[in-house]
């Protein structure tokens, strides 16, 4: 999609995800979820500026490929990670908080289809343990 850049726009960076469904084809999971999130995405100002399968990569490769879209977010190639949920992205609760700060301390946003924006809002700090 490439629609005129504008403030109320949001870009992104989609990540679809097989990881729960090993009774279907890879390939057909994934195209379902990223025709749900090309949906989402344009009924909610959302451009998409790229996208990462992860297929049945192990947790390693997983979290490199969140590693590179938190760098193209750091970068400004994109304002957000869109996914289904956060089930796609993240191991388990912990690790979904986790990676939501992550994006947040990298300037982003974490969005998905389910779940809306995960939003953390915690005033930033000088120094550890500051008052």
């Amino acid at each position: 999609m490439n629609r005129p850049t504008n403030k109320n726009w949001v870009s992104c960076i989609a990540y679809v995800s097989a990881k729960n469904w090993p009774t279907k084809p890879v390939e057909e999971i994934e195209a379902k979820q990223l025709k749900y999130i090309r949906d989402y995405a344009a009924a909610n100002k959302i451009v998409i500026k790229g996208v990462v399968h992860r297929g049945l990569l192990g947790a390693y490769e997983a979290s490199r490929q969140f590693e590179y879209i938190l760098k193209r977010i750091r970068v400004g190639e994109a304002d957000a990670v869109l996914a289904v949920n956060m089930a796609a992205i993240a191991e388990d609760i912990p690790d979904a908080y986790y990676k939501a700060g992550k994006v947040n301390a990298a300037g982003g946003r974490m969005i998905t289809v389910e779940e809306g924006e995960l939003r953390l809002i915690l005033k930033a700090r000088c120094g550890y343990g500051a008052n």
